[in-house]
């Protein structure tokens, strides 16, 4: 964080976007934000054993082609919901850690959402 000659933090303008060509409908990213985060690289559930290839695969992490491929979105659509939704969580983060907190619930998908969310994935791609 930038400082000021005083040594003050200065305050970040969180309006400001960079210019992006390509924009994502709204209620996609808020329909696929999270999914995204929990099928990425970021998050990994490891096992003692997969019951299958598949299982394999997802539990240790997609690149953002094969995210889209198993949502039904352009590959560019996944890349820009992720890097969006990485720099909100990473934005709660510190926001909490300046507020000398480390509730850091509901900024992000936490371990129960996620393996619900896996869950639930491989119970309905199952049969």
């Amino acid at each position: 964080m930038k400082k000021h000659k005083g040594g003050r933090a200065k305050k970040v303008d969180k309006t400001w976007m960079p210019f992006s060509p390509r924009l994502v409908d709204e209620s996609k990213y808020h329909k696929y934000k999270d999914m995204i985060i929990m099928l990425g690289l970021g998050v990994q559930v490891m096992k003692p054993s997969y019951d299958s290839e598949m299982e394999t695969k997802i539990c240790t992490g997609l690149s953002d082609n094969e995210i889209a491929e198993l949502l039904g979105l352009e590959p560019w659509e996944v890349t820009k919901i992720r890097t969006v939704r990485e720099s909100e969580v990473t934005e709660g983060i510190i926001d909490k850690i300046c507020e000398d907190s480390l509730d850091l619930k509901g900024i992000g998908p936490d371990a129960e959402e996620t393996l619900k969310f896996f869950e639930s994935f491989f119970k309905k791609n199952r049969g």
